[in-house]
């Protein structure tokens, strides 16, 4: 039943399709959340998934009803996401001074990659300051 439901989507829609269960989603944000709390990290941990990994707004509401968070990069992703009640910080490589400012305006936890955006943030007068930092063997671009 399920296969031939899949083709039939795909037959009408066309492909690539994504196709969400949302039974399957919360039980698995159950599942990390539970190995969180086994762990002793409860208080310690916010669960966040990637706008652009996943960019249907939809999808997005029903996480922020299971209390996670979105990681954006843009300003075009917050504005996706401008009715949708979740938690939001901005990730991204390196942002433009414009789009620093915009970020700030706004209000949203920046994580930051690059010296150059630490120090404009800093002059920002932004108090707290969270650091992205890329852990991957190629991860020297910065």
């Amino acid at each position: 039943m399920v296969n031939k439901t899949i083709k039939l989507i795909a037959e009408n829609i066309g492909t690539p399709t994504f196709i969400y269960s949302e039974a399957v989603l919360k039980k698995n944000v159950q599942r990390i959340r539970s190995a969180i709390l086994s762990s002793g990290l409860k208080n310690k941990v916010e669960i966040h998934v990637s706008y652009f990994a996943n960019s249907n707004p939809h999808l997005m509401s029903i996480l922020a009803g299971l209390d996670v968070g979105v990681t954006i990069q843009s300003r075009e992703e917050n504005e996706h996401l401008r009715n949708i009640d979740v938690q939001k910080i901005v990730s991204p490589t390196h942002l433009s001074t414009e789009d620093l400012n915009y970020f700030v305006q706004q209000d949203l936890k920046i994580n930051i990659a690059t010296i150059s955006n630490l120090e404009k943030l800093l002059a920002l007068g932004k108090k707290e300051v969270n650091l992205r930092v890329d852990l991957s063997p190629n991860g020297n671009q910065r």
